[in-house]
């Protein structure tokens, strides 16, 4: 798999991406598919991930990951997942963000302050983590982790937030979770594809022969069936729907 540097084309990191969700959907279980994880997520430039429901381990919660083994029994073993910020951030926002804007996002107690020295201490530097909402499900989120004293990689966040819904899609495909997979029109379809290749809406105006507001009206359409938000989750939601796929020729 293609390292995704600042310099790689939009359309070929979500062409990475395409990949990985066709071997994801071709994964037999969830050791697998935390390898599989694992290796897109050191292409874009962490170190570690952790996939987790946020919940007590006792009622079966997801959790995938590959952090220092001696920072996981600690945070099972203390149960912080209690008082994790992280998790209490991503329960309240809906798009990915960093660690350093945790002070800005929730109110650091002592602990919390205590706890993220403590995991940097052990090799866990700085994170960015992915919020993830799924109606009646629970609570979830996706962490991707720098070395201590690295910069988050700041041009493979997007990549690194479709990954996080690719990754829990497929986790819940191998738990027999089915998620509703709504379907796109043509149009939005297309909207939606050009949009992975970093396409803005005046140019996927001139590339389909529309207008930009009706680019945006597609778009807006094919978000509310996907109920998502932002651009990155409505590619993410279409690449696990199977609506876009790796080859561009096809989208179109």
């Amino acid at each position: 798999m293609a390292v995704i540097s600042a310099h790689v084309d939009p359309g070929d990191a979500m062409a990475c991406l395409a990949g990985f969700a066709e071997r994801a959907n071709r994964v037999a279980d969830l050791v697998g598919l935390a390898g599989l994880v694992a290796e897109m997520a050191r292409d874009l430039g962490f170190a570690h991930h952790a996939l987790a429901e946020h919940g007590e381990p006792a009622d079966g919660c997801l959790f995938l990951h590959d952090y220092p083994g001696r920072w996981a029994d600690a945070f099972i073993a203390r149960a912080m997942h209690r008082f994790d910020p992280v998790r209490q951030a991503a329960a309240r926002r809906v798009g990915g963000f960093g660690w350093r804007e945790l002070p800005r996002l929730v109110t650091l107690e002592p602990c919390q302050r205590a706890m993220m020295s403590e995991a940097c201490d052990i090799g866990l530097g700085e994170g960015f983590t992915v919020p993830l909402h799924a109606p009646g499900m629970r609570v979830a989120s996706c962490s991707f982790v720098c070395p201590p004293g690295e910069p988050l990689p700041r041009h493979a966040l997007p990549a690194a937030e479709c990954l996080a819904y690719l990754a829990f899609g497929a986790a819940h495909r191998l738990l027999g979770v089915r998620w509703s997979r709504p379907r796109l029109t043509a149009r939005q379809r297309q909207c939606v594809a050009l949009v992975s290749q970093g396409k803005t809406d005046w140019e996927i105006g001139v590339i389909l022969g529309l207008s930009e507001e009706t680019v945006g009206k597609y778009l807006d359409a094919a978000r509310m069936r996907f109920g998502v938000a932002r651009r990155t989750q409505l590619v993410a939601a279409a690449l696990v729907a199977g609506e876009i796929g790796a080859d561009p020729a096809e989208w179109l």
